[in-house]
């Protein structure tokens, strides 16, 4: 008899212990009594009453405790809760996350598991734990946020781990990457398909010198990132970038983030930048040439003008009246067909000059 006391006060301090180390956790433990023809009632662990919102010292039936966490189930979450008390009543075992309407803290998110059992008079007795993972599922969403953006930017991101030479993927929005670059692997495993099987037959030596492990850190010495760009094999152009996440005390690299992005629309139009400043170079070209040509055209009949208008200036001369004003006719003639000329090519239309003699 002595034996079974001291067993049963054992198994009481056990389970204060287990009580004491779930609420330092911030988990509470409550008990639900549920009764043909009376309201169900709650039984809580002070935890519990501070994760209900129930200031300490408050006065409340089990009853009362019982609608006050009924009441506050998120209306869209009710058929979760209901549900989940329905499985527990059944004597089945059950863990469900739904959200709860804290009276300060507003929505919470709150994970809840148990199992029940029916006493002899019909009685069910549903018992279980309830904590708020508010913080866990908010970092959760931020995370997914984080990696559907990064999704849709990267084709394939992975994660590098040099010294057990073995690589995690955690995005691979592209399955044709996927096809070759399964979620994890060898990383000198992946190396070695990128130039065989990603990049275009004309690529293979330039990304097979990207790709050596065996130089990686000596080219990466003093940089933290190198990036390629090349012709893919099922996609036109591929960025493929590594970034050392951190090193070992001497320098060499542990961890690093590998990325491959489908560029294919930025390169081509990077490619029609470069093509219409050639374009353009060219144009000037040809431009700064015609005005150096019409500078020689002008000038010439100008000077043979201004030369001629000084003869017909001298009283002393060989060279008769009716000369000097014919040579002055055709310098102003020659002066005036090659204005013509010239503007009618830059204008690229045709151009007439009325000019009288």
């Amino acid at each position: 008899m002595e034996s079974e006391r001291t067993n049963s006060d054992h198994l009481i301090m056990q389970m204060s212990n287990i009580k004491d180390v779930l609420e330092t956790a911030a988990m509470g433990i409550w008990r639900m009594i549920l009764k043909d023809g009376c309201k169900p009632r709650l039984k809580a662990s002070d935890e519990m009453l501070k994760l209900l919102g129930i200031e300490k010292g408050r006065q409340m039936t089990e009853e009362d405790l019982c609608d006050w966490w009924y009441k506050r189930v998120y209306p869209d979450d009710i058929h979760i809760a209901e549900s989940y008390m329905k499985t527990l009543s059944l004597g089945q075992r059950k863990e469900v996350t739904y959200r709860w309407i804290h009276p300060t803290l507003g929505v919470r998110h709150v994970r809840c598991g148990g199992i029940g059992h029916k006493e002899v008079d019909g009685t069910i007795v549903i018992e279980g734990y309830h904590y708020d993972i508010t913080v866990y599922i908010e970092q959760k969403m931020k995370d997914s946020f984080i990696a559907d953006a990064l999704a849709k930017t990267y084709a394939c991101l992975l994660y590098l781990d040099l010294e057990k030479d073995w690589y995690t993927s955690f995005l691979g929005s592209n399955p044709i990457f996927l096809k070759y670059i399964p979620k994890e692997g060898h990383i000198s495993e992946a190396m070695r398909i990128i130039p065989e099987k990603i990049c275009a037959p004309n690529e293979y030596e330039n990304v097979s010198k990207f790709t050596d492990l065996s130089t990686l850190n000596e080219r990466m010495k003093y940089h933290n990132s190198i990036s390629i760009i090349f012709g893919g094999a099922f996609v036109k152009w591929i960025r493929f970038t590594l970034i050392v996440s951190d090193r070992h005390s001497d320098g060499t690299i542990h961890h690093m983030v590998a990325t491959m992005k489908d560029i294919s629309e930025l390169r081509d139009k990077e490619l029609k930048r470069v093509e219409e400043l050639r374009e353009n170079i060219d144009a000037n070209k040809a431009k700064t040439m015609m005005l150096q040509n019409m500078t020689h055209e002008i000038r010439t009949p100008l000077n043979a003008m201004f030369g001629f208008s000084q003869l017909l200036c001298m009283p002393d001369t060989n060279v008769t009246e009716e000369q000097k004003v014919e040579y002055f006719k055709y310098s102003r003639s020659w002066s005036i067909l090659n204005i013509s000329i010239i503007v009618s090519t830059c204008c690229r239309c045709s151009l007439t000059m009325l000019w009288t003699l």
